[in-house]
């Protein structure tokens, strides 16, 4: 397991509502951001961040979500990823240029 390189480990709150945790008290979830076949790679470069199980559905279940994930988060993945390692890294893990 990784640490994430998009949020700090330590302030572990929920990187889009910035909760501590969900509603009745529940833990919060890692999201993987490369999700899919892109899962592993997720976790071995550390992108992923905590999210409330609620945030989660719904980045999951729902059309608003994917767009979320598609235009706000694979870019900041991108971004950090980028930042870490390099752009021709990341072409050649996931082929699609998010930024």
């Amino acid at each position: 397991m990784s640490n994430s390189i998009i949020q700090d480990e330590d302030i572990k709150r929920c990187f889009i509502t910035h909760q501590r945790c969900g509603k009745n008290g529940e833990q919060l979830e890692r999201h993987h951001i490369m999700n899919g076949s892109l899962r592993d790679f997720s976790e071995q470069f550390g992108l992923w961040i905590w999210i409330t199980p609620e945030m989660h559905r719904f980045l999951h279940d729902t059309g608003t979500g994917a767009l979320i994930q598609k235009n706000v988060l694979k870019p900041l993945a991108q971004m950090y990823f980028e930042r870490e390692y390099s752009h021709e890294l990341w072409m050649n893990k996931v082929h699609k240029n998010y930024v």
